[in-house]
C-alpha cells in the first residue's frame, strides 16, 4: 500500500477562446476532481497498487463531489472533513494553443492539515511501503508541521519517502527550508525548471548528479522530452512520446503515481520510468489530471 498525503481540491476548467476583458467571454466550464494527492493516489490505484489518501475537504457538495469519485477509483480514504472552511478549488485556465495551464489556487481546507491528524494516522504509514508527500503542504507554516511529523513517522517506521516539488513559485520562495526537507528521502520528482530551482544548475545531467547527493533516486521529468533516472548507478534519457497536446493538468501526478506503482511491483527504475512517460503521455490529450475512465 502506497499512502499519498497531499490536497484534494475540485478543479474548474475553463476553455476559452480570446478574453473580453470588462464583459462576457463565451467558455466551456469543467469540474473534475483535483489536487495533487488526489491525482497521484488515483493513478497509483488506477495502475494496480492500492493507494491510501491522507487530505483534508470541507463539510461541502464538493468534498461529497471529491469522497464519491476517489472511491470510485479505489483510493482509500483518510480524509478529515473541515467544519469551517470549504472543500479546496482551483480554476485552470487552458490555453487552446499548446494545453498549458494557468492556475488560480483557493487550497481551503488543505490548509489546515494538522499534527494531530498525522498522529491518528500512524499506523497506516507503518503498514505503509511508502509514503508521498505532496510539496505544497511544505509551503504553508501549518502544513510544514504536519508533514514533518509525517516525515518522521515514515522514518521511524523505515518506511520509504517520495516528495513532488509541486511549484516553481512557491519552491523560489522556500527552496532552502525544500532542500533541507528532501535530505536523506527516497525519491524525488521535480520537474526541469523545479531542479534548477533546487541545485542552480541548468544542463538536465548536472541537475540530476547534484541531487543524487541529496536524495537516493532523484527523477527529473522534462516534459515531451521525457525524463531522467539513475539505473544501476549510470544516469538513463528515457525517452517521451510525440502526442498531440490537450491539457498538461496532472501530467506530473499521473507520471508520478504510475512510477511509484511500478516501481512498488518490480523495484526497477528504468523500468518505472518508462511505464511513467507512456502513462503521462495518454494523460496529455484529454482534459483533466485524473485516470481515463
Amino acid at each position: 500500500m502506497i499512502t499519498v498525503i497531499g490536497d484534494v481540491v475540485v478543479d474548474l476548467f475553463v476553455q476559452k477562446s480570446g478574453n473580453h476583458y470588462a464583459t462576457d467571454t463565451e467558455s466551456t466550464i469543467t469540474t473534475k476532481a483535483g489536487g495533487q494527492g488526489n491525482h497521484v493516489a488515483a493513478w497509483i490505484s488506477s495502475t494496480g497498487e492500492q493507494s491510501t489518501l491522507i487530505g483534508r475537504i470541507g463539510n461541502d457538495v464538493h468534498g461529497e463531489f471529491l469522497i464519491r469519485e476517489a472511491k470510485q477509483l479505489g483510493i482509500r480514504l483518510a480524509l478529515e472533513v473541515d467544519q469551517s472552511v470549504e472543500t479546496g478549488k482551483i480554476v485552470i485556465l487552458v490555453d487552446e494553443n499548446n494545453g498549458e495551464r494557468s492556475m488560480f489556487n483557493d487550497r481551503g481546507a488543505n490548509k489546515y492539515l494538522t499534527v494531530e491528524q498525522i498522529e491518528q494516522v500512524d499506523s497506516i504509514i507503518q503498514k505503509s511501503t511508502l509514503i508521498y508527500i505532496s510539496g505544497y503542504s511544505l509551503f504553508d507554516p501549518l502544513t510544514r508541521k504536519a508533514v514533518e511529523k509525517a516525515k518522521e513517522l515514515a522514518e521511524k517506521h523505515h518506511t520509504p519517502i517520495a516528495i513532488d516539488p509541486s511549484s516553481t513559485y512557491f519552491l523560489d520562495q522556500h527552496h532552502d527550508y525544500v532542500n533541507e526537507f528532501i535530505r536523506g528521502t527516497d525519491f524525488l520528482f521535480p520537474n526541469y525548471e523545479e531542479g534548477i530551482i533546487l541545485t542552480g544548475k541548468q544542463r538536465p545531467e548536472d541537475i540530476m548528479r547534484k541531487l543524487k547527493i541529496i536524495v537516493k533516486n532523484p527523477v527529473l521529468t522534462l516534459g515531451q522530452d521525457g525524463c531522467m533516472v539513475f539505473h544501476e548507478d549510470r544516469l538513463l534519457h528515457i525517452r517521451g512520446h510525440d502526442v498531440k497536446v490537450v491539457d498538461t493538468t496532472g501530467a506530473g501526478d499521473s507520471f508520478i503515481g504510475s512510477f511509484l506503482s511500478q516501481y512498488s511491483k518490480s523495484s526497477n527504475l528504468k523500468e518505472a520510468a518508462q511505464y511513467a512517460n507512456e502513462q503521462a503521455a495518454k494523460t496529455v490529450q484529454y482534459i483533466g489530471g485524473r485516470p481515463d475512465q
